[in-house]
Order: structure tokens, then sequence, then C-alpha cells
């Protein structure tokens, strides 16, 4: 045979057409669509969730305070613990001494997203019903603005442990 005998039923070996490779475009192009918001979603969460556990040395130093003092601190720079180390996504912390929410605030900041940052996580403990010295310290989640009223961060960058509204520190 010879050689160019091979190339003489050439449509058998053509290519996709223009139609199968748009479709293949379009069909990306409906998947990016779709995951790169989620993946921004994903990313500015784990920001604010690297924020909460950024605060777990305040609220071990907190529950050690309330276990030693039996009160609540009147300023959170009373615990003795360097409140200038703040973290990457953390503006400042904020004490709350106000029956019946005894706990801290975490001003955000850097998360990429106007609804997060200047936001305020607060972690409320159960100082103020009954928990303090003899029972675990435990907290909750609550998400407000940067004055103070209950306008809550869309649920989507909250993170689950602020959806369960409880968790535990004991006090070592």
């Amino acid at each position: 045979m010879l050689p160019f005998a091979k190339f003489k039923n050439r449509r058998s070996i053509q290519g996709f057409t223009l139609v199968e490779l748009m479709i293949v475009v379009a069909i990306i192009g409906v998947l990016a669509g779709v995951a790169v918001p989620q993946y921004k979603v994903y990313v500015i969460r784990a920001k604010v969730s690297e924020a909460i556990v950024a605060s777990g040395a305040v609220k071990v130093a907190l529950a050690e305070y309330v276990q030693t003092k039996g009160t609540w601190p009147s300023d959170i720079s009373d615990v003795g613990i360097n409140i200038a180390a703040v973290g990457t996504y953390i503006q400042s912390y904020y004490n709350l001494v106000a029956d019946p929410d005894y706990g801290f605030s975490i001003e955000l900041k850097g998360t990429g997203e106007s609804q997060v940052d200047t936001k305020h996580i607060y972690m409320l403990s159960n100082f103020a019903y009954g928990g303090g010295i003899s029972k675990p310290m435990t907290w909750r989640c609550a998400v407000l603005d940067a004055v103070g009223t209950y306008e809550p961060v869309i649920g989507k960058y909250v993170p689950s442990v602020c959806h369960n509204n409880s968790y535990t520190v004991s006090p070592p």
C-alpha cells in the first residue's frame, strides 16, 4: 500500500466540529460561573473561622479569670494577655460587661467582603446564666454590626461552630 493511501478517506480523521467545541466551552463557562462565587464564600468563611480560632486564647484567659476571681473582668486587658497581638483578620477585641451578655467581641478586618469587614462576632459566655465558677464556661456566637445592633452577617460567611450556637471551653 502506498504511504498516501491512508489519507484517502480524510473525513474519518477529522477533529471536533465547531459546534462541539462551543458546547464544551459553554459547559466550562457554566461550571466556572458556579464554582468561582462558591470558592469566594469558602475563602471568606475560612478567614472568619481563623479569627474565631485565634480568639481561643482570650476565651481561655477569661475562663481562668472567672475561675480565680469569681467575677467578670471590667476590662478585657485585666485578664493578663497581650490583646495587641490580635491576628490577621482581627482588628481588635472588645469586652462585654452587660447582663446578660458577658463575653467579648471580635472586630473583623481584611476578609475582602464588605458584609464581613468591620462587623463583630460576639463570643458570649454562660457566666451571667449561672455558669461561672463551678461549671465549665460555654461560649456561643452572635454576629452584630460595628454599632452594636443585631444585624447578622449573612449566614454563608459564619462558620459551622456558630451555627451550633454553643461550645465549651473548660478552664484548665
